[in-house]
């Protein structure tokens, strides 16, 4: 009789486990469901199923790092407009790592302004091509997001910086800081604001003849101090935000087709754009690249509809946090929010995440209850 009771016993005590190990591995965990621009109870939200994270300031060594790629392309001297060519280069693109990984804040193994440094360099080029740094995502397949970066502009005379997405040279969304709008007397600044299309094409590339150009005055000067420069493209439009606070709204023109995010930091010497050459070297640091978005690989999107075939009332899916100038967010470095994203390292010499990941969970959701 004993025996047979606890025979019966473990039987009822393995089929328990079973069943809690089948639930537990069919459960969603936090966040695998995508992240939502505005709380998904609310009555406009925007989710989005992938995730690239990059802090730049715990990343050693970027040519280390397979969620970026760093140029090496040449755009030649231009002899009938008088403007000088330049040249991407490796030397120009520069990791500045915090001292201390553990916290937000503080020096860089360089010095100052912890991140990775995006180069200008000053003078007069012999060969008329002024050397510059420029660095882009591995991934090319992002389609619609919310695209943040904190970024320090230069203060230097005469430099371009920007922060964009980029799929052709018309289907383009760029935040453009030029060095000369600065106003570091009344701490002012401005930002272009620009979506290349097939009218800026028509019009030599001078988007400021289109209705997607917009030179937005800033309360703040971009060279003092980091601040966050963000865009979310929808089908219907872009919002463009600086520190968190929104600037406009831009309707025509949006890019259809996937791409890629895009730093650099240029001059050819157009008295109307960049100005420039500086006289002297200068640097542009960029700290973070959040990007919350949509795959266009098919496989990705059938995944996703396979895992997570209603998106209404689930908990998982995650609020992208506002932004926060003081202690910044990274589902990255949170555990179980991650989850069916594919991690890699920030450095491939190290077993260190180096605050970086690139997620394949795919599709476009835009709910309006």
């Amino acid at each position: 009789m004993y025996s047979l009771m606890m025979d019966k016993l473990w039987r009822y005590m393995a089929l328990t486990w079973t069943a809690a190990t089948l639930l537990s591995s069919s459960a969603l965990a936090d966040c695998e469901c995508g992240y939502s621009v505005n709380a998904t109870s609310d009555a406009e939200h925007t989710v989005y199923t992938d995730v690239i994270e990059t802090n730049f300031r715990t990343v050693q060594n970027l040519s280390h790092n397979d969620a970026w790629e760093i140029q090496t392309s040449e755009f030649p001297y231009d002899s009938s407009s008088g403007q000088y060519g330049r040249i991407d280069e490796l030397r120009n693109v520069i990791s500045n790592p915090l001292v201390d990984n553990s916290t937000w804040s503080g020096s860089g193994t360089l010095g100052p302004d912890a991140g990775v440094q995006l180069w200008t360099r000053g003078g007069i080029p012999s060969n008329n091509l002024v050397p510059m740094g420029e660095i882009r995502t591995s991934r090319s397949d992002m389609l619609y997001g919310s695209i943040r970066s904190l970024i320090k502009f230069t203060a230097t005379n005469g430099t371009c910086g920007a922060f964009f997405w980029y799929y052709n040279d018309t289907q383009e969304i760029d935040n453009e800081i030029l060095s000369r709008q600065n106003q570091a007397g009344n701490n002012t600044g401005a930002v272009n604001l620009i979506l290349q299309s097939l009218e800026s094409q028509a019009a030599g590339y001078n988007a400021a003849k289109t209705p997607t150009f917009d030179t937005y005055p800033l309360p703040f000067d971009p060279s003092d101090g980091f601040h966050e420069y963000r865009f979310d493209w929808t089908p219907e439009k872009i919002s463009f935000y600086a520190d968190g606070k929104w600037l406009r709204d831009m309707t025509q023109n949006i890019p259809d087709n996937a791409g890629r995010g895009y730093f650099n930091h240029w001059s050819n010497g157009n008295p109307f754009w960049s100005g420039g050459p500086p006289n002297v070297d200068a640097k542009m640091t960029v700290a973070y690249f959040l990007a919350y978005f949509n795959s266009s690989n098919p496989a990705r999107s059938s995944d996703y509809k396979s895992r997570c075939p209603s998106v209404k009332g689930t908990q998982s899916i995650c609020t992208i946090p506002e932004y926060n100038s003081t202690q910044p967010f990274f589902f990255t470095e949170q555990k179980n929010m991650t989850n069916n994203q594919t991690n890699t390292s920030g450095d491939a010499s190290s077993d260190d995440s180096g605050g970086v990941i690139v997620g394949p969970l795919p599709q476009f959701m835009m709910t309006q209850d």
